[in-house]
């Protein structure tokens, strides 16, 4: 899983694209306030971005320059300047900087910074869309229907649990809140909507090799039994 810390502002416009291309690209996206305390728990990340939102709150250049260029930070990949306007003609000047004015470039910014996460990210074979087209298609293979929002919490799951290795026992402690956080909103919601997907797919036909409908869990350790099996074969 690749990862982003971000700070965020009042452009609720911009936050909810941040959110939207995290999901979109596989990126685990960290409110920088949250990251204190996860670095006291002893988290630890490999490569990772900044997605910083300037548009209503100041953030000094030279800090800027300090989170880039410090002992040359081999793992920061790459920063986004949302609204960064202001700060095109300061002491920042990194090619590891993009700037955003506005919505039309962020999509732009965004994938050049998640390709380079990609590029350096060395533990996978497959890049982050072929993960996803992989996972979607094998959930569509076994009968789940992809127009329920369920669907794409399961998809969602699998591939967190496969980029970070976890099993299903975090299914409610880590993996529902990671989901829930992306989409703002609850944990029970996520499992709801995981079960409701699973119970509308299973009307007249059998998932996967479930002579019954499957429970949330018995379901999402069957989609990475088989895929993790499937993955290590291209690998």
């Amino acid at each position: 899983m690749y990862t982003a810390f971000y700070l965020s502002g009042k452009n609720e416009d911009l936050s909810s694209k941040v959110r939207y291309y995290s999901n979109k690209y596989c990126i685990r996206l960290i409110e920088i306030k949250d990251l204190r305390e996860m670095l006291l728990k002893g988290a630890v990340f490999d490569k990772y971005a900044l997605f910083l939102d300037v548009t209503e709150r100041e953030v000094s250049s030279d800090l800027i320059n300090y989170m880039v260029n410090q002992n040359g930070n081999p793992k920061l990949i790459g920063i986004i300047l949302i609204g960064g306007e202001d700060y095109k003609n300061s002491a920042v000047d990194n090619e590891k900087v993009f700037f955003v004015e506005n919505n039309d470039v962020f999509a732009k910014s965004f994938v050049s910074v998640a390709d380079r996460l990609r590029e350096n990210k060395t533990s996978s074979s497959m890049s982050a869309s072929q993960i996803e087209k992989f996972v979607y298609d094998f959930l569509v293979e076994i009968n789940l229907v992809p127009k329920y929002t369920g669907f794409s919490y399961i998809k969602e799951a699998v591939i967190y649990c496969l980029a970070e290795g976890f099993n299903v026992d975090n299914l409610t402690t880590t993996i529902y809140p990671y989901i829930a956080q992306n989409h703002k909103t609850t944990t029970n919601n996520v499992e709801r909507n995981i079960r409701i997907a699973i119970e509308c797919s299973s009307k007249g036909k059998n998932i996967a090799n479930f002579s019954k409908k499957p429970s949330n869990k018995e379901l999402i350790v069957y989609i990475l039994n088989i895929l993790k099996q499937k993955i290590n074969k291209i690998a």
